[in-house]
């Protein structure tokens, strides 16, 4: 009988090691994802700082109109306060310390939000575009110049929308990830 207790005990002890390696693999998994994400914002902050500078040095001086420069910036701001409030759980939640299925839950809504940012950044993106065409084509006298930044414009706009969409697919396949090593 003896001999079972201690057997027992020795099984407790390993079970109990065991699990305390699974936290800190789920929490490094954790982190590194937050760290991941975390990057991604401060390029798309880093984008919108550089679309703001641009917009006040550089738009006046092709002729654009005071509305437009102003909505530029309102909409730039509006994007980086969007993206922080849609990481702003992750982002301060201690997840090492919680309930793991709490975490899988806040990276499912994080999934979501971005897919959600999708359906409302593109329209903007294109309405913006289509403002920033018109006022080009309106405001620059020299209509070779014009359509010179037009097409330079529409080049932009594909290779930053193409590297919007890469890193808005990897965001969502890292909670993916996150997801499916918490549920599993």
């Amino acid at each position: 009988m003896e001999e079972m207790r201690s057997q027992i005990a020795i099984l407790k002890e390993k079970l109990s090691k065991e699990a305390i390696v699974n936290d800190r693999l789920f929490s490094k998994v954790i982190n590194d994802s937050k760290g991941l994400i975390g990057r991604f914002n401060i390029v798309e902050y880093t984008c919108c700082a550089f679309v703001v500078i641009w917009s006040v040095l550089f738009l006046p001086h092709f002729g654009m109109s005071t509305l437009f420069i102003r909505c530029t910036i309102a909409l730039m701001l509006g994007c980086a306060l969007a993206t922080s409030l849609i990481n702003r759980k992750v982002r301060t939640t201690d997840f090492t310390t919680g309930n793991m299925l709490e975490a899988a839950k806040e990276f499912k809504k994080l999934k979501n939000r971005y897919r959600n940012w999708l359906f409302i950044g593109f329209p903007l993106a294109a309405a913006w575009a289509a403002w920033f065409f018109a006022e080009i084509w309106n405001k620059l006298p020299d209509k070779h110049l014009a359509t010179g930044m037009i097409i330079g414009g529409c080049i932009g706009a594909s290779v930053g929308g193409a590297i919007g969409i890469c890193m808005n697919r990897r965001v969502m396949k890292t909670c993916d990830e996150v997801i499916a090593q918490i549920e599993c």
